[in-house]
């Protein structure tokens, strides 16, 4: 239960982020990113039911490593990059919100092809 709830507390923080404003949060962003996790939690889950697991990669956790930097950031309004970066922290928070959503998309297509190997037979 734990991966799910981890999962329900970053999927609804980057939900209420993207509504919110001035939280400049792209829509974008947090549909690719749920979008992900969505196609990989089915994969695993079918997989899981072949009897295959699916291992987690170094991009998965990477992403979130950045999950868990980001979204506090967002939340605080670019705080601690304010502090030396004053109003500019929107380009910081551009910045990490797209190395977020690319080791998101990088995870998810390693996570499909390992799963399609898998769904197909395969190692």
């Amino acid at each position: 239960m734990d991966p799910l709830a981890d999962k329900f507390l970053v999927n609804s923080s980057l939900i209420i982020l993207a509504v919110q404003q001035p939280s400049n949060l792209p829509v974008i962003i947090v549909v690719l990113m749920i979008g992900r996790d969505i196609a990989v939690d089915g994969l695993r889950l079918v997989a899981s039911n072949q009897g295959e697991v699916i291992a987690a990669n170094i991009f998965g956790k990477l992403k979130t490593v950045f999950q868990m930097v980001f979204i506090p950031i967002i939340m605080l309004r670019g705080f601690p990059f304010s502090l030396f970066m004053g109003e500019n922290t929107y380009i910081m928070c551009i910045i990490l919100m797209s190395i977020t959503c690319a080791m998101s998309l990088i995870s998810g297509i390693i996570y499909i092809i390992r799963g399609s190997k898998v769904l197909k037979g395969g190692n």
